[in-house]
């Protein structure tokens, strides 16, 4: 069918979470710790279901495990180069409950620049509310990729600059 995305459309994902361990060793000592380990415990179990269509989509995701739960919705919009993501959630651990909220815009101008903002809060106490900027540049956007994300973050209780330098390959 023309004009139709395989990728657009509902789609519903069940996961059961077994713990576990793969190494890899590239060492001679990680090859002496290097192990495969599957406990066959259930750690949890993780249901999603979204629908998208192109880059827009909404959708909500459920986890269950004895004693504690996280939950939510989340949307995001798409615009030709703006992107906006709203999402509301829970988590309930030992006896107690957290409310989680977040939104985010981007404007990418750019192939290689974007920014962006977000807001954040959690009902935690001492948590509070974050604003948080941020700029990403990335170069040359070949196989080989320097980005680099600057980030500022402000909070009642903690301020905070980041820098991130990465190489994306």
């Amino acid at each position: 069918m023309q004009g139709v995305n395989a990728a657009d459309g509902w789609f519903n994902i069940a996961s059961l979470a077994f713990p576990g361990e793969l190494s890899i060793p590239l060492t001679n000592e990680a090859r002496d710790e290097a192990s495969f380990e599957f406990d066959s415990d259930l750690k949890g179990v993780f249901l999603e279901s979204f629908y998208r269509k192109a880059l827009s989509s909404v959708g909500a995701h459920l986890f269950l495990d004895d004693g504690r739960s996280l939950g939510g919705i989340i949307g995001v919009y798409n615009r030709g180069r703006w992107f906006s993501r709203l999402g509301l959630g829970y988590g309930r651990a030992g006896g107690n409950t957290n409310g989680r909220f977040t939104w985010e815009n981007e404007f990418i101008p750019f192939d290689f620049f974007s920014i962006g903002a977000r807001l954040d809060h959690q009902t935690e106490v001492d948590n509070g509310t974050s604003f948080v900027t941020n700029v990403n540049f990335q170069w040359p956007r070949t196989l080989w990729t320097l980005r680099l994300v600057l980030e500022q973050r402000i909070r009642s209780n903690n301020h905070a600059t980041l820098a991130e330098l990465s190489l994306v390959f």
